[in-house]
C-alpha cells in the first residue's frame, strides 16, 4: 500500500466491505508503513544522530551538571 492508499482502507469500510476486509488492509497499511519507516536511510540517520544526542548528554549530565 501506498500512503495514498490510507484512505482506500476508509473509503472501502464506509462502501460495506466486510469488517475483516478492512482489518487485513489495516494490518497491510501497518506492516508497509513499518517496513518504509525501518528500511529508510534518512530516518536511520537521523535515528542514530539523535541516539548519539542523548548519550552526550547523559554523560555531560553526571559530569559537569549545571
Amino acid at each position: 500500500m501506498h500512503v495514498r492508499d490510507h484512505d482506500m482502507v476508509f473509503l472501502n469500510l464506509r462502501k460495506g466491505y466486510p469488517v475483516s476486509t478492512f482489518w487485513q488492509q489495516l494490518n497491510e497499511q501497518r506492516w508497509d508503513d513499518h517496513r518504509y519507516y525501518h528500511h529508510s536511510t534518512i530516518n536511520q540517520s537521523l535515528h542514530l544522530i539523535s541516539a548519539i544526542s542523548f548519550v552526550v548528554a547523559y554523560i555531560l549530565v553526571w559530569t559537569d551538571p549545571a
